[in-house]
């Protein structure tokens, strides 16, 4: 799904012109009045990207989990502005707050209440076939951040 962004990707990485793919289309007519009728409905920021590191990487590299959440975190401060504009809309319509802090936290406790969703639903949708603990999927210091 694309959503109500113009995607503009660095030169060293491959890039494709979606938005005029014909075999591309988004599954909501309006990305962002669908956003902020989830919010309103659920609480939930919808979460569109995750990161997965294999976990011999980290059984390998334990500081590999702390680093990369670093660096997205510089990288977010980075785009700040960026990420004040993209969530104008949701802003304006009521559905999160910028004064509040940020409205879109990294971090697991930030987003526990997105996770458990997601594994809810991953559980009720047939994806697993247990309700997966956090602690089976995420790095244990990732957990207290």
């Amino acid at each position: 799904m694309l959503s109500g962004c113009t995607f503009a990707a660095p030169w060293w990485i491959a890039s494709a012109d979606l938005e005029h793919d014909p075999r591309v289309r988004r599954l909501f007519p309006d990305p962002v009045a669908e956003g902020i009728r989830y919010i309103a409905k659920t609480g939930i920021y919808p979460i569109n990207h995750i990161l997965v590191v294999r976990r011999s990487l980290v059984e390998r590299h334990p500081w590999l989990p702390q680093n990369l959440y670093d660096a997205f975190v510089e990288s977010k401060r980075a785009g700040e502005s960026e990420l004040r504009t993209d969530a104008a809309d949701y802003v304006a319509a009521g559905a999160m707050t910028i004064a509040a802090g940020d409205p879109m936290p990294y971090g697991f406790r930030a987003n526990a209440h997105v996770l458990d969703a997601l594994r809810q639903h991953s559980l009720e949708q047939g994806l697993t076939t247990r309700l997966i603990g956090f602690d089976e999927i995420f790095a244990p210091a990732m957990l207290d951040l």
